[in-house]
């Protein structure tokens, strides 16, 4: 190991695709304040080899190790880090992270290796490095020589955003990813007692001129996608009007991810928003419960009747992604309430909708006093297992719930029927919950998409009759065989009509055959859009294949000419 000033970040991500703005930040701040020091950077996945990992550390050779820690990477972390320091034992090992944002006592002294953890943001790690007593590093939880936890409230940078140096400006975020996060804003004017953000209260913001050169920085690097980690984008609505205007005027190739609030959209919020390119933006718009009695229990301010009103115009416009959360063993919450909510959000019909269990996360008031009857578990991801209204049989129901959305709701190539499936039964989504609890093992992980379509015919068959035609319509649109349809050589009618052909779609493509599907209706029109009226007719369709099952072309004729 090296034996002088050198600081490597680990960065243990997710995935390949993803990677850690902190690192960027951490650097960026600390190369202009404590410039003695040299910056190595490590990145692997959680699939990584822990001894590949440990292997690619020592070859920077540091003197410090700095790394973040999630609920998702924080087992494998330690491994390595234990692994690290047993080696060198002059290592010292400093991390940060949501998972330290409660109390840290138990946490280090179950792991002696760690020099401290840090709470906050990037502001006091130059005091870290330009050796500053423990007792004065804002935000420092560590033991002292007498092995006494000490703990030094929060790091909170008190200048101006804009004063911060920018990585992306600097050129210290590393290019080839598909997407990048950014930062327009820190802090929440929420107080929800489930979220981490809460715990920074207030808002503070950049600049629009200094967000318009970070944009431009990652376009230069390559990037062609960017998420925002604002917490609530739409809090100040004449800035996010502002800012929606830019990204469309200014940077039209860039698509965005960003969080919104459907409860707080106002007009000059959805006059940008109208005027978006589809396909440019995704918007994740975090419900959590539209019952008020809940979002009183966890201090969320939003009025159930205008969150709705919200998500109507969102997804109404229909150039727009719009994501849905919802969370479940909420205080307050029951199964009841919660298969309202999702059936609520059903007849609304975003493009996703995500359940998730509720996580006690260390710093959240919800963590520090837990209302009576909720229990959770001590270990990460410190989920829900119990509460007051909820059994643990409730919540592996809820569970369930989530697995349904997410592979035969979410899907694009099955969302269209499972939404017709839905209007046309209102119990539907229980009922195949049930239906699916007693022939899917998700210990084993997702059913492949075809068995999926198998599952659903075999819920719809003697149930629906149209949603099952609907269904296999979309089987073979999706590339798969269907006993119903008949596989010919290529077929041409004397009159068609195309309904649909692949964006990449030209005459030069050859077909080789073509799958032939009747129906009772116009099954096509409902496979593009679930809100379209249903007339029952027999219409023919032709799926053109191009190569193996994949579909090139769908097109529609009369098949009594």
């Amino acid at each position: 190991m090296a034996d002088g000033k050198k600081v490597v970040f680990l960065e243990l991500n997710s995935s390949y695709s993803h990677s850690m703005p902190g690192y960027a930040q951490l650097r960026a701040l600390a190369e202009r304040e404590a410039p003695e020091w040299q910056w190595g950077h490590v990145a692997a996945t959680v699939k990584t080899p822990g001894p590949e990992i440990i292997r690619e550390v020592e070859a920077n050779g540091p003197d410090w190790l700095l790394a973040t820690g999630y609920i998702f990477n924080l087992e494998l972390l330690l491994e390595v880090g234990a692994e690290l320091k047993k080696r060198h034992d002059r290592l010292q090992i400093f991390l940060g992270g949501p998972c330290f944002l409660g109390n840290n006592e138990a946490f280090l002294r179950r792991h002696a290796f760690i020099a401290g953890v840090m709470r906050g943001d990037e502001s006091s790690l130059p005091d870290l490095l330009r050796g500053t007593d423990f007792g004065r590093v804002a935000g420092l939880g560590y033991l002292d020589e007498q092995n006494c936890y000490r703990d030094n409230r929060t790091a909170h940078y008190p200048g101006e955003l804009d004063a911060l140096p920018s990585p992306y400006q600097l050129g210290l975020i590393q290019g080839g990813k598909p997407f990048y996060q950014l930062a327009t804003s820190r802090g929440c004017d929420g107080a929800c007692t489930f979220c981490t953000s809460a715990a920074t209260p207030g808002i503070r913001y950049h600049s629009l001129a200094r967000v318009k050169a970070d944009l431009q920085a990652l376009q230069i690097a390559g990037y062609r996608e960017i998420r925002l980690t604002d917490r609530t984008f739409n809090a100040d609505s004449r800035r996010a009007a502002e800012l929606l205007r830019m990204f469309r005027e200014e940077f039209p190739e860039l698509r965005f991810h960003l969080e919104i609030h459907p409860g707080r959209i106002t007009p000059e919020i959805l006059e940008q928003l109208a005027k978006t390119s589809r396909g440019r933006l995704h918007l994740e718009a975090g419900v959590q419960s539209f019952a008020p009695a809940v979002l009183k229990r966890i201090r969320r301010p939003a009025a159930t009747a205008k969150t709705e009103a919200g998500l109507l115009e969102l997804v109404g416009f229909g150039n727009l992604e719009v994501h849905t959360d919802l969370l479940a063993g909420l205080p307050g919450q029951t199964l009841n309430s919660l298969l309202r909510d999702v059936n609520k959000l059903l007849e609304l019909a975003p493009d996703e909708i995500q359940l998730e269990l509720l996580k006690l996360l260390p710093g959240t008031a919800l963590r520090s006093q837990p209302p009576p009857g909720l229990e959770y578990s001590p270990e990460p991801p410190w989920q829900v297992t119990r509460t007051a209204e909820m059994s643990g049989e409730d919540l592996k129901t809820a569970a369930l719930f989530a697995r349904v959305l997410d592979c035969w709701y979410n899907p694009p190539p099955l969302r269209n029927v499972f939404r017709c499936c839905i209007r046309r039964q209102a119990d539907c989504f229980i009922r195949f919950a049930d239906f699916i609890a007693a022939r899917c093992d998700f210990s084993r992980g997702r059913p492949a998409l075809e068995k999926r379509f198998e599952l659903l015919e075999e819920f719809l068959e003697n149930r629906d009759k149209i949603g099952l035609e609907l269904c296999r319509f979309a089987r073979i649109a999706a590339g798969f065989r269907c006993r119903q349809a008949d596989l010919r050589k290529n077929m041409r009618p004397a009159v068609e009509t195309v309904i649909w052909s692949r964006p990449d779609w030209n005459e030069n493509i050859p077909i080789k055959r073509s799958a032939v599907l009747m129906c009772d209706f116009n099954a096509g029109d409902l496979w593009l859009d679930a809100n379209a009226p249903l007339h029952a007719a027999e219409t023919g369709y032709i799926f053109k294949l191009h190569y193996g099952r994949n579909v090139a072309q769908i097109s529609r004729f009369n098949p009594r000419g």
